[in-house]
C-alpha cells in the first residue's frame, strides 16, 4: 500500500535588532550604507524570513519632525531587497505622549517562500475570531498610520508608574507568524525597548542601578503577556490560536554587561 510521507519544509530565519536613531538623524550619510549592509547580510545568510526590529524611530528630532523619514527607511529596505515581500514599517506615527513608543518593525519574506508564511490577524471586535492569513491576502505594505493596524500586531507602551514620574517612550510591539506552511512553527516576535538609566555615571557609582528593577518589571510585563497567550488568553484583547512554538524577544534592553567599560 502507498504511504503518505509528509515532507518537512525548512526556512532560514534571520532576527535582527537595531537602534536606528542615527539613521533618522543623518539619513543622507547613514541610510544607504545601512540598507546595503542589510542586503549583504541577507544574501550571505540566504534568509527566507527576516524580522527587523527597530527602536528610536524618528531619531532625536521626532518632536519637531515627526516620523517623516519612516517611509524613506522602509523604501530603502524594499529597494535593497527586491526579491522579498515587505510588510512596510509597522510603526505608530501619532507621536502623542499617551501611546508613542518609537518602535518600528519591518518583516521581509523571500517571494519564492511567500506561500509558506502566514501572519496572525488578531480579532478586531467582540465575537470576531482571529486567524492566520496568507501574505497575499494581507494588506501590504502595512504602511505607517496614526494607530498601528490592530489586525496585524499588538503595541503597548509600558505603564508610566514603572519608570516614575517621567514619561518614557518605552514599550513593546508583538506580531505572530506561522512559518513552513499550514501546521508549521508558530512564532511570537516581540520588539522591546526597555528603560534606560538617566545617568550611566550615577548607575556605576551606585553599584546597582535603581532602574534595574524598572527593567525587570517591564520584562515581566512582556513575559506575562506572552504567557497569557500560551494559556489561551489574548494580549491586547485579541483571540489567540494554539500556543506558539517559540517566542523571541529582541530589541534594545538598555543594560550593560560591563558598564565600567561602556562609560
Amino acid at each position: 500500500p502507498a504511504r503518505c510521507v509528509r515532507r518537512r519544509l525548512y526556512m532560514r530565519v534571520l532576527l535582527l535588532t537595531h537602534n536606528v536613531a542615527g539613521i533618522f538623524d543623518d539619513p543622507d550619510e547613514a541610510l544607504r550604507p545601512w540598507a546595503d549592509g542589510l542586503a549583504a547580510l541577507v544574501q550571505r545568510t540566504r534568509a527566507d524570513f527576516i524580522a527587523l526590529h527597530m527602536q528610536e524611530v524618528g531619531g532625536s528630532r521626532w518632536r519637531t519632525c515627526g516620523l517623516n523619514g519612516a517611509a524613506a527607511v522602509a523604501g530603502a529596505v524594499e529597494a535593497a531587497l527586491p526579491d522579498h515581500w515587505s510588510s512596510g514599517m509597522m510603526v505608530r506615527t501619532d507621536t502623542a505622549e499617551d501611546g508613542f513608543t518609537a518602535l518600528g518593525s519591518i518583516y521581509l519574506v523571500r517571494r519564492s517562500a511567500m506561500q509558506l508564511v502566514r501572519l496572525w490577524r488578531w480579532k478586531e471586535a467582540e465575537g470576531a475570531a482571529g486567524a492566520f492569513e496568507s501574505l497575499r491576502a494581507a494588506d501590504g505594505p502595512l504602511v505607517p498610520q496614526p494607530g498601528l493596524p490592530p489586525r496585524h500586531c499588538r503595541h503597548e507602551r509600558f505603564p508610566r508608574h514603572l519608570y516614575g514620574s517621567t514619561w518614557s517612550r518605552k514599550g513593546y510591539l508583538l506580531t505572530r507568524w506561522q512559518l513552513g506552511g499550514g501546521g508549521g512553527a508558530v512564532l511570537d516576535l516581540v520588539n522591546v525597548h526597555n528603560f534606560h538609566d538617566e545617568s550611566n555615571l550615577a548607575a556605576l557609582a551606585a553599584g546597582a542601578s535603581t532602574y534595574a528593577s524598572c527593567r525587570q518589571q517591564a520584562l515581566s510585563l512582556v513575559t506575562a503577556a506572552l504567557l497569557g497567550l500560551r494559556g489561551g488568553g489574548a494580549a491586547g484583547g485579541g483571540a489567540a490560536p494554539a500556543p506558539a512554538s517559540a517566542a523571541f524577544l529582541f530589541g534594545d534592553f538598555n543594560f550593560r554587561l560591563d558598564l565600567a567599560h561602556a562609560v
